[in-house]
């Protein structure tokens, strides 16, 4: 199978600012926004009522990953836990690939959101949050240099995806015995890094996913009040898995239920992409999704369209025909 990570979801105070935000910071271009409401949306997503907005942005990946902001509107959003640390269950931070590295660190610094930057000139991590209190990692080399990137020429790129929980190896186990992505090893000394350390998880897994690996720590806390939060509670909400074909999407999704994932829902077939929302026996969530090529403006796996281009081509045209 060929299944990449394609998305990174965050429940959002301000959605569009917090786009704004890291397009600003890493260069991530924004790809359009969507409505999710009504009950195709609650089919998917497990949300009864819901109603959102979602804005897009890509990064530089040469798999075309997506950031997705949402604003909730129904149901409220709920708060982050009071005393909310990345050392929590759940997905709990990002790591980015910055070709301009000390410029990120020094505008994190002026902004007082770098935490510690650790590591030699030329290797250096980044430790930092975005305004709405999400865990970062900024990275001076490329961990997987292998990756690639786009035609697009941001600057910045998505490589790691944080996930916690108490049994990190089972997690893994079902991960890529069912998702579709691959054990691999990561640059000596990863595993002590300082945000893995200092927050006391252990025993991490690693699962690459076309240029993105999902970072699997086993954690010692417990969800705050003991149940798992729901979906639209401020923060990391869930990340996704395109896969190249339809047929693919069939084959992950048969062997993902067979395996004890659980789906939301029934699998929704709408066109222009095949979608739905699963859970893993921890009870994480993970899309699932096939976009359609033909559709990936609409989907925002394309930047968003800009006026400037056609108006110079209108008037070009317009001067010709006065002519």
């Amino acid at each position: 199978m060929s299944t990449y990570c394609s998305q990174i979801a965050f429940v959002c105070q301000d959605a569009k600012a917090l786009r704004s935000w890291y397009g600003t910071l890493f260069g991530f271009v924004s790809s359009g926004r969507t409505i999710y409401a009504g009950k195709l949306s609650t089919r998917v997503m497990g949300i009864d009522g819901v109603n959102t907005r979602c804005y897009w942005s890509l990064d530089g990946n040469a798999d075309m990953f997506q950031l997705e902001f949402f604003d909730f509107r129904s149901p409220e959003m709920r708060p982050r836990p009071e005393h909310w640390s990345p050392a929590m269950p759940g997905y709990a931070c990002i790591g980015i690939y910055s070709q301009r590295f000390q410029c990120c660190v020094d505008a994190l610094s002026a902004q007082q959101r770098l935490e510690a930057v650790e590591g030699e000139t030329g290797g250096r991590v980044a430790y930092a949050s975005d305004p709405e209190g999400n865990a970062l990692e900024i990275y001076e080399r490329d961990p997987l240099p292998d990756a690639g990137w786009n035609g697009r020429k941001q600057p910045s790129a998505v490589r790691l995806i944080r996930l916690n929980s108490h049994d990190a190896e089972g997690v893994a186990r079902a991960w890529s015995g069912s998702l579709g992505v691959t054990p691999v090893q990561m640059p000596e000394g990863w595993a002590q890094r300082l945000s893995v350390v200092k927050q006391g998880l252990s025993e991490p897994r690693y699962l690459r996913g076309g240029g993105v690996v999902v970072e699997i720590c086993r954690t010692p806390e417990p969800f705050p009040g003991g149940q798992r939060p729901a979906l639209y509670q401020h923060g990391f909400m869930n990340f996704a898995l395109n896969t190249q074909s339809r047929i693919e999407w069939d084959e992950v999704y048969a062997q993902a239920l067979w395996s004890g994932f659980r789906a939301n829902g029934k699998a929704l077939e709408a066109g222009i992409f095949k979608v739905m929302y699963i859970n893993d026996p921890d009870g994480n969530s993970i899309e699932l999704l096939y976009p359609r090529k033909f559709a990936y403006r609409v989907t925002g796996f394309r930047p968003s369209l800009r006026l400037g281009a056609p108006l110079r081509w209108l008037r070009r045209w317009l001067a010709r025909r006065g002519q």
